[in-house]
Parts: C-alpha cells; sequence; structure tokens
C-alpha cells in the first residue's frame, strides 16, 4: 500500500483558539481575541487555512489538500507557503497545536504548557461528558491553578489516565493537595498530589472535531455538590461511536437523547436499558458479546498473524478493516467471526467470499481493492495532479474528500473507492504568503 502525502504530515494538528470571535467579510474574515483585545484581518486563503485547523487536519493534511486545489510551480511551493501561514497562526495566537502521544510516555515533564495535549481515557468515571475511549485536550498552562469543578487527569496507580473532578483544593500544604471524584462513582477518593496532575480537561477530541467542555457541559454540572435533582440529563449528539459498554444501566437511563451517532455500543449488562433513551438518530446499536475485541478507525491484519494470535479471533470492527493483504486462507485462518459496522477490503473475489462466510455485516459492505493503491485518511481534495502522478493506483479514501471543479470530465479516469462524503470546490487559487495581518 502506497500512502500519498503523509510524508509531510507531522503529528501536531492546528485548532483555533475557542475565545475567537470571527466575522466573514466577503471571502475574507476578521479574527477577534477577546482575550487579547486584538484584530486579525485573514485574506481568502489564510482564512481558509485557518478554517482546516479544527484540530482533525494535521499540517501536513492541510498542505497536501491545498497542493491539489492550487496551480503553483511546484507542490513544494504550496507546502511552503501553507506551513507558513501556520506559523504566523500559530504566532499571533490564533491557533495551537493538538500533541498526541502514547499511554506509556505519559510523564510530566513532556507535557509543553503552550500546546494541547490529547490523550485517551478509558476509564467511564466522568460519563456522559467523557465516554469511554474519547481523547482529551489536556491543558497544562504554567499559569493554571486547580480549582473546584475542574475535571483533571492524573495517573493512578496502574499507571493509567484517569480522568476526576475536582472537589476542593487544600493549598496548605506543598505542593496542594486535591480531592476529586468521578462523577458516576458515590464519595470522594484519595487525596492527589498537585504535582501529580498531569492537565486540565479543556476539551474531547472525537471524530468531528474538538467539542469544548464548556459546550459539553449541560447547566448544573459543574462541581457534584453544586447540582441537584432538577440538573436536565445529558444530550449525546454528532458521535460516530458511543461505547457504552462499561456503563451502568441506570446511567444509560438516565441519557435524555442521543442523536447524530452512527454507532451505539452496549453489554449483555446494560443492553435492557437501551429502550429507555430517547434515540433520536443512531442508526446501528450493537450488543457486545464479551468474546469479541472492538476495533475503530482503520485496522489492518497481515498475513502470518494466525500462529501469533493462537487460535482465530472473534472481532467488532467500527470503521475500516483493511485486508488486502490476506489470501482467502490467511482470513479464516486469522478470523472466526467479524461483526462489520463500516467498509472492509480484500484483494479478491476468493478473499471476498472468504470474509463474507464469517462476517455479520450491519452496516457498510466488502469491497475488492488490490493490494497496491494509494490510501487517503481525513479531509483530502483530488486535482488534476493526482490523475497526472499517480492515476495507474486506486485511491481508498476514508473521509470526506472533495473533488476540483480543475478535473473536469477526467474525474471519470479516477479509479475512487471511498466511504466519504463528496463535494466539489472553486478553481480559483492564491498563495498564503503575508496572509494575516494585524491591528
Amino acid at each position: 500500500m502506497k500512502d500519498l502525502g503523509q510524508s509531510a504530515s507531522t503529528s501536531q494538528r492546528p485548532v483555533a483558539y475557542q475565545h475567537l470571535r470571527v466575522e466573514e467579510t466577503g471571502a475574507e474574515a476578521i479574527v477577534f481575541d477577546s482575550e487579547r483585545r486584538v484584530y486579525h484581518l485573514l485574506n481568502a486563503t489564510a482564512y481558509g487555512i485557518f478554517q482546516a485547523c479544527s484540530g482533525s487536519n494535521t499540517i501536513g493534511d492541510i498542505a497536501t489538500a491545498l497542493r491539489f486545489q492550487f496551480v503553483a510551480p511546484n507542490a513544494s511551493v504550496i507546502i511552503e507557503d501553507v506551513a507558513t501561514t501556520v506559523r504566523e497562526l500559530h504566532e499571533k495566537r490564533l491557533i495551537r497545536f493538538i500533541v498526541d502521544y502514547t499511554q506509556h510516555s505519559v510523564q510530566q515533564e513532556l507535557l509543553d504548557p503552550s500546546e494541547l495535549h490529547a490523550l485517551s481515557v478509558s476509564d467511564p468515571g466522568m460519563f456522559p461528558i467523557i465516554v469511554a475511549g474519547d481523547r482529551v485536550l489536556l491543558d497544562k498552562s504554567t499559569t493554571w491553578e486547580p480549582h473546584v469543578g475542574d475535571i483533571v487527569v492524573y495517573s493512578n496507580e496502574g499507571g493509567h489516565p484517569v480522568a476526576r473532578r475536582v472537589l476542593s483544593v487544600d493549598h496548605s500544604s506543598q505542593p496542594a493537595q486535591i480531592v476529586a471524584q468521578a462523577d458516576v462513582f458515590a464519595g470522594p477518593e484519595s487525596p492527589i498530589c498537585g504535582d501529580a496532575i498531569m492537565g486540565r480537561v479543556v476539551g474531547i477530541f472525537r471524530d468531528r472535531g474538538v467539542q469544548w467542555i464548556g459546550d459539553l457541559a449541560a447547566p448544573g454540572q459543574g462541581a457534584p455538590d453544586e447540582s441537584g435533582p432538577d440538573d436536565p440529563p445529558p444530550l449525546l449528539q454528532q458521535m460516530r461511536v458511543l461505547d457504552l459498554r462499561e456503563i451502568s444501566a441506570e446511567a444509560i437511563a438516565n441519557i435524555a437523547a442521543v442523536d447524530d451517532v452512527s454507532v451505539v455500543l452496549l453489554s449483555g449488562k446494560n443492553a435492557h436499558a437501551w429502550s429507555k433513551v430517547d434515540v433520536r438518530n443512531a442508526p446501528v446499536v450493537v450488543e457486545v458479546p464479551d468474546t469479541h475485541r472492538v476495533y475503530t478507525g482503520q485496522t489492518e491484519l497481515l498475513p502470518g498473524m494466525a500462529p501469533l494470535l493462537g487460535q482465530p479471533i472473534s472481532l467488532l470492527v467500527v470503521g475500516q478493516l483493511f485486508l488486502t493483504c490476506c489470501d482467502p486462507q490467511d482470513i479464516l485462518d486469522t478470523i472466526s467471526e467479524v461483526i462489520l459496522c463500516g467498509q472492509a477490503y480484500v484483494n479478491s473475489e476468493e478473499a471476498k467470499h472468504a470474509l463474507s462466510s464469517v462476517a455479520k455485516v450491519l452496516d457498510g459492505d466488502i469491497t475488492v481493492a488490490p493490494r497496491d493503491h494509494i490510501r487517503w485518511a481525513g479531509e483530502s481534495i483530488l486535482g488534476p495532479e493526482y490523475v497526472a502522478i499517480n492515476n495507474s493506483y486506486p485511491l481508498i479514501s476514508i473521509g470526506p474528500l472533495t473533488i476540483s471543479e480543475r478535473l473536469g470530465d477526467n474525474v471519470r479516469d479516477v479509479p475512487l473507492l471511498t466511504r466519504g462524503a463528496r463535494s466539489r470546490i472553486p478553481t480559483e487559487a492564491r498563495h498564503a504568503n503575508g496572509a494575516v495581518r494585524s491591528k
């Protein structure tokens, strides 16, 4: 499999500060920084880059997308212009970066206080604000001090990141001692040393971008001692996967509504409570067997895994399952059953038949794709340059794919396999140099 456009990517994803106010003036925009009381004027190109700084796209993703949109002497010109504009936006504190790091590297000294840090939290204690599997965004500003009602993350005795709400802060000891508790568990937990706090949770990074804590918490959902019986139950919306397997039946029954959620995962212990929820738009609801492993995102199984696994596995896949390197027997040796909520890719009709024999497709289908293909993830733009350079390789697009009008009728010549939304974009192009002006 060949991966186009990812070589320029970094692990950093820019996202706009939440306190900014934006007013469009034609194709341009005025951005007001309410904290610093400064206005910034962005031209059309800079505003387009600013809008792409949603937290979902890396710098490389944005540069690659614009590379196929703009008419430029060469790709390096676009990449350099985009990188320059992103740096300007960052220097003017219009954006900051979301930086991923793996659980085993969670160390206090690794946290750059000027950026946000995305960390997966599997503990269900802060449901419904934080759902198991969410990536929380941590702010570790040097001027921040914990306050009652804040949601903080610390590393528990097992070394796993845990999110809890602050109940009290004792500043008489050095460092400060913090008492916190989970929203769904009764009673405070053991005091936490202030130095053990990894950061304050300011947002949740989900599939459709960043959701800020201030927007997620319903009125009255501040500190637990401030909430009352009249607080509104939670509304869960705009999520690709809502994993409720570790949530109690009582907590599920208290959900006000679920809207615009692609897949809901339940367990045998709480599935009976789902009938009490106001489900407005959740097309796929799965009671996950205890025997099944759950994979979300883009999962790829390779030949030779069967001996390592010991026996075929049962799995549930939400997203994409790539088996393009596996022959039919590899598939049967590796998978005993798969529940599919998304798209599976295999390399032949025989492999498709083998996977179909062990698959239960709840949503999506199984598609034949060659072993050699180009795979794009996230938001992408398809322009005529792709046809000229890579027409011999089929394109698998995961996520929204915008098709440039400059392709014209040539779009029919692109071997395209996509599950993302498709739209068309205008042909005009501008360079990004000097694109940000401040007042």
